[in-house]
């Protein structure tokens, strides 16, 4: 079933499958046992996904099995898990977690420092007395980003993946997903992911 035709039957118009972002996420399991009936979820349009992109899902494999460890940043998981995200920084974003750091070479682009640069990396926001103060770190959906699992919450590897979605998002180093890819590619990639979506669904995977 194609994804335009799922789009359809649920909204009354039919969408274009490279510009929106679908997930299915079930009603409950009692209502999939009587009738697997799914609700189709349209994300907002422009937010890329970040569980789509080939790889991640390895990564938060990786990240699934050693959580339950109180240090599982000094397991061999976790380093596997490092490569995999610059793997996939440089395959689908154009650039890996070492690139994200500040060199003098970017000096020539206006960070004239490393504090400059860092700056980059927190948000501004306005506090109660009409003035600004840093937070940690943008959220996601401020970046462009949908960074939820298949099954609800966020992705336990997105905050390994936070610097690279930074620079992306404003122009820092390395290009948006599929910007390599013609918007017929683009087209293709959308309904061939939504279609095995739909296949595993009904499959009851």
């Amino acid at each position: 079933m194609a994804l335009a035709t799922i789009m359809e039957n649920r909204s009354g118009q039919q969408l274009d499958p490279a510009e929106v972002a679908v997930t299915f996420r079930e009603h409950s399991l009692a209502t999939r046992k009587r009738t697997r009936h799914f609700i189709l979820m349209v994300e907002v349009e422009g937010q890329h996904r970040l569980r789509v992109l080939p790889g991640v899902a390895e990564v938060e494999a990786l990240l699934l099995k050693v959580r339950p460890n109180r240090n599982y940043k000094w397991t061999p998981e976790w380093d596997e898990a490092v490569r995999l995200v610059d793997k996939v920084g440089r395959r689908c974003l154009g650039v890996t977690l070492a690139e994200t750091r500040w060199t003098p070479a970017c000096r020539k682009h206006g960070w004239t420092n490393e504090d400059d640069w860092e700056d980059e990396f927190h948000a501004w926001i306005p506090n109660a007395i009409g003035t600004v103060q840093t937070a940690a770190k943008y959220e996601f959906s401020e970046l462009g980003w949908d960074v939820s699992s298949d099954v609800g919450g966020e992705l336990l590897c997105a905050e390994l993946f936070y610097r690279l979605l930074v620079c992306v998002a404003k122009g820092m180093a390395g290009h948006e997903p599929g910007a390599e890819l013609s918007d017929e590619a683009r087209k293709v990639e959308a309904e061939k992911w939504a279609a095995d979506l739909v296949s595993s669904w009904e499959r009851g995977e």
